[in-house]
């Protein structure tokens, strides 16, 4: 009896040393756990931010490149309409030539009092087409102020595509998560596997209270979401709207020093076949460019929007997981 006291002393000692470590290790585990996933919500809040601070540089650039393609169009309408009037214009000035010759005959001729009806039309006919001249002159001149003012304004608005669509690009290509983030997160996860195995040692060994295992279970569950997080895709959209919106830079700057030839005094000045062909050609490819400019910088906000959303789902889990390690 005495020789089985000394026998069974030694094993009781043996088992509550193992429950006390247990204990430790869970709450070592836990303080762990804390560190590594208690500050991931700052990161991702500012990843949200530039996102949406993207997406609003880029839906202001699908704006301006919008404006640039309604007021160029506009303006086709308008250099149209300048086309017609001046070429109504070419045949008033050769029925008022017509008119002129046709009263100076008259003028010289040897019996004037006898051609007097007909000098009297002829005069009539030749101020009649004067002032039609003149009417058809001062709608050209409205039409091309009118024309001139749109085109800086389409000029204006790829400038300012241009700039929008620069700013977004600039940010969705540094709005990723890096490996400082992503060195965080594989720590978290990593952790929180360990927590778990503590936990289920401590269940078993019944190393530590009811309260300190609820809230540990509680810790597992919610932080334990960061592995069905997919953290790629937030890359994936910054990828996107870096490639988009920076297509809609290049495009909106070219659009940008197209209409402004376009609209340069040089060729709208120049009334040659070949300069009237260059002016068109320079307005047709400037419209074209604000319509990349606005689909480009739509395509942008689009991915900017995404990248928003899957921020905001990694940013849920992070914010439930904090919740539950206070």
């Amino acid at each position: 009896m005495i020789l089985s006291c000394f026998i069974t002393v030694p094993a009781f000692a043996a088992v509550s040393v193992n429950v006390a470590k247990s204990g430790t290790d869970l709450d070592a585990q836990l303080q762990k756990t804390k560190q590594s996933c208690g500050d991931i919500s700052n990161d991702l809040a500012g990843l949200k931010s530039m996102a949406g601070i993207g997406a609003v540089a880029t839906g202001a650039g699908t704006v301006a490149g919008g404006v640039a393609l309604g007021t160029g169009l506009a303006k086709a309408s308008v250099d149209t309409n300048v086309a017609q009037l001046e070429q109504s214009l070419k045949k008033l000035e050769e029925k008022q030539n017509s008119a002129s010759q046709q009263y100076d005959k008259i003028m010289l001729s040897d019996d004037i009092f006898r051609e007097c009806p007909a000098l009297v039309a002829a005069y009539g006919n030749m101020q009649g087409a004067e002032l039609e001249q003149s009417k058809v002159q001062s709608q050209i001149d409205a039409g091309n102020e009118k024309s001139k003012s749109l085109g800086n304004v389409r000029t204006g608005a790829m400038g300012a595509a241009a700039v929008t669509d620069t700013v977004g690009t600039v940010l969705a290509a540094n709005n990723r998560v890096d490996d400082v983030l992503q060195s965080k997160i594989d720590s978290c996860v990593m952790n929180v596997k360990k927590l778990k195995d503590a936990y289920n040692a401590a269940r078993v060994e019944a190393s530590a209270d009811t309260e300190t295992m609820q809230r540990v279970d509680n810790i597992v569950r919610a932080c334990g979401e960061w592995e069905n997080v997919d953290l790629s895709s937030i890359n994936k959209k910054a990828t996107g709207a870096t490639i988009s919106g920076g297509t809609g830079a290049a495009l909106a700057i070219a659009g940008l020093f197209t209409s402004a030839s376009a609209n340069s005094n040089k060729v709208r000045t120049d009334d040659s076949d070949a300069g009237r062909a260059k002016e068109k050609n320079l307005n047709t490819a400037a419209n074209v460019l604000a319509g990349g400019t606005t689909i480009a910088s739509a395509v942008s906000t689009v991915f900017n929007a995404t990248q928003i959303s899957s921020i905001k789902k990694a940013a849920d889990v992070a914010a439930t997981c904090e919740e539950a390690l206070q």
